[in-house]
This record gives structure tokens, sequence and C-alpha cells, in this order.
């Protein structure tokens, strides 16, 4: 059964969900989300591992980052929290943002990490910074603006622009277009709506941060087994593959690719997820694989 929490650390409050029995295995989300997204897959993580998702600074239920945070700074309090939860070592799991925060606690805090699964669509991926923060840009449009000062004008647009990403979830024509829908799609909507809510004003920061974090030089300084997750969604095949040369930064590094996912299999398709990660994490660390 999952059970939620706070823990204290010297950057704030991280609020969690935990469930499940054995080795721990610390979550991390994309943003604009929360812990939230793990509530298909922890369950079926929950037999093997005992899951900790956390809500990352500024995000969830968890306290605001400090302006102007660095993924360095949010890797520290997620080792802070694994402090205050008496955890000397983890397995880590990170999508998007998370991927990149669990490369920052992987490079900076090596002793902290057992196996490492980093996942994100192409766009996530790109070895090239300049290249990749101008695929993260155009991702993210929908959520920040960077045009301008945050003067009044750019605050009214930013409300702005957080009512249309609410207001496409809340009007969404899968769902008006339904007589009937699904417990499990309305609470996936629901959820993201929340989420989007809860973290709007924490957006600009993450995404500045985002952009800043050297992706490669953490990853060449990762130590320990890793596991590149390349979702292959067909809206990014203009980017090409990107793990293939990815993994190559890696020093234990293993790839597998599925194909037709997005950042939403970890909802929609935690059944295709759940057992690569499970395989990985504990299984053999030799040779590579793609789905």
């Amino acid at each position: 059964m999952t059970q939620r929490g706070y823990a204290n650390t010297p950057e704030g409050q991280l609020h969690y969900a935990v469930d499940g029995a054995g080795p721990p295995l610390i979550l991390l989300h994309p943003g604009p989300r929360s812990s939230r997204i793990y509530w298909r897959l922890m369950p079926l993580l929950a037999p093997h591992f005992r899951c900790f998702a956390l809500d990352t600074l500024g995000f969830g239920n968890s306290d605001a980052a400090p302006p102007g945070v660095r993924f360095e700074q949010l890797a520290q309090s997620v080792v802070h929290a694994m402090d205050a939860l008496g955890l000397a070592k983890a397995h880590f799991f990170g999508v998007h943002t998370g991927n990149k925060i669990a490369t920052a606690v992987g490079a900076d805090w090596p002793e902290r990490v057992d196996r490492l699964i980093l996942s994100g669509m192409p766009h996530s991926l790109i070895v090239d910074q300049a290249r990749r923060n101008a695929a993260i840009h155009s991702f993210v449009a929908n959520f920040v603006k960077f045009d301008s000062s945050l003067g009044e004008p750019e605050l009214m647009r930013e409300w702005s622009s957080a009512f249309v990403s609410i207001a496409k979830i809340w009007w969404n024509d899968l769902v008006l277009g339904q007589r009937q829908i699904g417990m499990g799609r309305f609470r996936i909507l629901e959820q993201r709506l929340v989420d989007l809510i809860q973290a709007r004003g924490s957006m600009f920061e993450s995404v500045r941060a985002n952009f800043a974090y050297d992706l490669v030089e953490g990853m060449r300084r990762l130590t320990g087994p890793t596991l590149l997750i390349e979702l292959a969604t067909p809206e990014e095949e203009h980017f090409g593959r990107q793990g293939p040369a990815l993994v190559k930064m890696l020093k234990h590094g293993r790839l597998v690719t599925i194909e037709n996912a997005g950042q939403e299999i970890v909802e929609e398709g935690a059944e295709r997820l759940a057992p690569i990660m499970i395989e990985f994490l504990r299984g053999p660390l030799e040779g590579s694989s793609h789905h």
C-alpha cells in the first residue's frame, strides 16, 4: 500500500510516496509533473523494490526551489532526502528533468547510487547541448516563455500561457468526444492538471536549470552501471535516434530503445516499462538490447 510523507532537508521539505519491499529505488519525475506520474508504475515495481517517488523542489507537494536553482542543488536535496529516509544507497530512475537530476546525483555522489536508469524522448537526450536546449525550448513552449524580463506584462503572459495549457487538459478532445471515459484515463488527465497548477511558478527555474546543466559532462563522470532508455516517439523522428551516441559517454552503459513511446509510458505503458527496469536492476549487466 502506498504511503506518503515528507523528508526534511536543508533545502526544504521533499514530499514522497513510498511502496514495496526490497532494495530502495528512487523515482524522479519530469517537469511539470510530480511523483503522481508513477501511480501505475510503482505497484509493478513494488514486489521487487522499496520505491520512493520524490517530488523535486518546486513541484508537487514539495517546498519551492530557490531562485536560480541548479540541478546540482536539486541533486543535493535528493541526497539529503536519502539521509532523512535512512537510505545509504539506492537505485535511481529518472525521466526527462528527472534523468538530469539523477545524473547529477550519480556524478557528484557516486557512493549513494547503485544502478541508474536514465530515460527520455530524443529531444531530452541530444548530445550537443545547444541543440538539446533548442529542442527542450520548443518542447516546453506551451508551459513557459523566455522572451522578456519578468515584469508585469511578462507575468501576465505566463499566467495566460498556464491557462491555455490547463484548458487543453480540461477540455480534452478525447474526453469531450466520448460518452464514456475510463477511470484510468480520467485520473491521468486529472493528475496532469493538478501537477501543472502546482508547478506553474517553478517551470521557468526548472527549464533554466535544464539549459545550464551539462548532461554529457555529468554522464562521463558516472562510474556505476547505467541503463539508457530512449523513448522513440514518432513525433520526434526528425531528431533521429540519440541513444547510440549518448550511451558512448557512459563507462558502464547499456541502451534500450522503446519504439512508439513518449514520457507518458510511465503512466499509460507502465506494463511495457516495468519489465525492462526490473531486468536491468536485478539481472546481469552485460550487453545491449533494443525493443
